[in-house]
């Protein structure tokens, strides 16, 4: 871009009056957040302005869920889930700014709405591990007697036991698990440690099945380290898993073993592996 235009689209872009008209063509909600991020830059001292421009963004806040967050694809008879559009707790997190900065409970109406109903399809590898954030953060803004936090506060919940109830892998489950201890520790909530102790004895009762597609010594490894962070995290023992990985393991390096065995034959010239003194002097030579 030549110089002297992007100085000027850069001053454009900074224009209040240019940048209000934007809101009512937003038809997507990663291109919302984009825009908000940069008013927020723009404008991070004058709350005012950012109070209004927040509203700004009422109306598309009533259609957010419109986009989908993923898209299934097949290629090569292979199943692939694509991200399209902000996942469930990205969009929860931008009702959240629009709320902070304007202070209208219509925005977190719109966040209890898409927590609560089935207009998003939540990933775990996407949602998991910010919804404990998202859980501290309407702690932390709405008041105690705010009408809204208690119903927030349950849905993001009942989100988070269905995230870990559908099953998720080991690794997303001990960044889930960190995520919940690092935002979520001072609650009790004893479903969701619930669902957390099944999820992680069934990695535990069936490592067998769970490591019946890993098939190089580093992807065991790797699980042997999960294993030990599980271990950490919930103190909970998981020696009989790590041993299981360890047979799988010693397996793969015993064929490793027979099959990379190395063999060398002896030169001829000498007998039983004596060197004569013309070999030995053949060989070091240059350093007499």
């Amino acid at each position: 871009v030549n110089p002297s235009l992007r100085d000027y689209l850069k001053l454009f872009l900074s224009s209040h009056e240019f940048l209000v008209l934007l809101p009512p063509t937003i038809q997507r909600a990663d291109f919302a957040l984009k825009l908000w991020s940069h008013v927020q830059d723009s404008f991070k001292h004058q709350s005012d302005i950012l109070r209004d421009y927040a509203l700004k963004f009422f109306d598309f806040s009533r259609v957010i869920e419109t986009t989908p967050s993923i898209l299934r694809k097949t290629k090569d008879n292979e199943a692939m889930i694509l991200q399209d559009d902000l996942s469930l707790s990205e969009r929860i997190n931008l009702l959240l700014d629009w709320w902070e900065a304007s202070g209208n409970d219509e925005f977190m109406n719109k966040g209890l709405e898409l927590l609560s109903e089935n207009y998003l399809e939540v990933v775990s590898w996407w949602d998991g591990q910010p919804l404990p954030q998202i859980h501290q953060r309407v702690y932390s803004l709405l008041d105690v007697n705010h009408p809204l936090r208690g119903k927030l506060l349950e849905a993001i919940t009942d989100q988070l036991i269905e995230i870990i109830d559908n099953g998720v892998p080991i690794d997303e489950l001990i960044e889930i698990i960190r995520s919940i201890q690092e935002h979520m520790a001072d609650f009790n909530y004893e479903t969701v440690d619930g669902a957390i102790a099944y999820e992680v004895y069934y990695h535990l009762s069936e490592t067998k099945n769970t490591i019946s597609c890993l098939d190089s010594e580093q992807s065991l490894h790797e699980h042997l380290e999960y294993l030990e962070n599980l271990a950490r995290l919930t103190g909970i023992n998981t020696d009989r898993a790590q041993e299981t990985v360890l047979e799988k393991l010693n397996n793969y390096e015993e064929q490793d073993h027979g099959e990379h065995r190395p063999s060398f034959s002896r030169s001829g010239g000498t007998a039983d592996g004596e060197f004569s003194n013309e070999a030995i002097r053949s060989l070091f030579g240059s350093l007499l």
